[in-house]
């Protein structure tokens, strides 16, 4: 779920930030390998917007499952500014927020 945070200043809507396919990534600290988490398509309003997920264990290098449950990971956003956000002057803070089940 993706949320425009209280904090903003300049934008009062996801739409006047980002635009487009946002793409949610883990990215391992030691190797550095990105993972796909999932995509969020053209968000609108404060949020909260439903991201599909995409992460598949099977996709994590052996070198990487350690640190993946660890928490060693960061959370990458990547996706093309909103026309005109570069221009305002604004501050955005975006907010992501994950549900992981556990399988045995």
């Amino acid at each position: 779920m993706l949320t425009l945070g209280a904090q903003s200043s300049g934008v009062s809507t996801l739409d006047q930030v980002l635009s487009g396919d946002i793409d949610v990534a883990f990215l391992a600290n030691t190797s550095n390998n990105t993972y796909d988490a999932g995509h969020v398509m053209n968000p609108t309003g404060v949020g909260p917007a439903t991201a599909t997920p995409n992460f598949e264990w099977s996709m994590v290098a052996t070198q990487d499952v350690a640190q993946m449950l660890n928490g060693s990971f960061k959370v990458v956003l990547r996706g093309p500014a909103a026309t005109g956000f570069t221009m305002k002057g604004a501050d955005a803070t975006l907010q992501l927020t994950f549900t992981f089940t556990a399988f045995q």
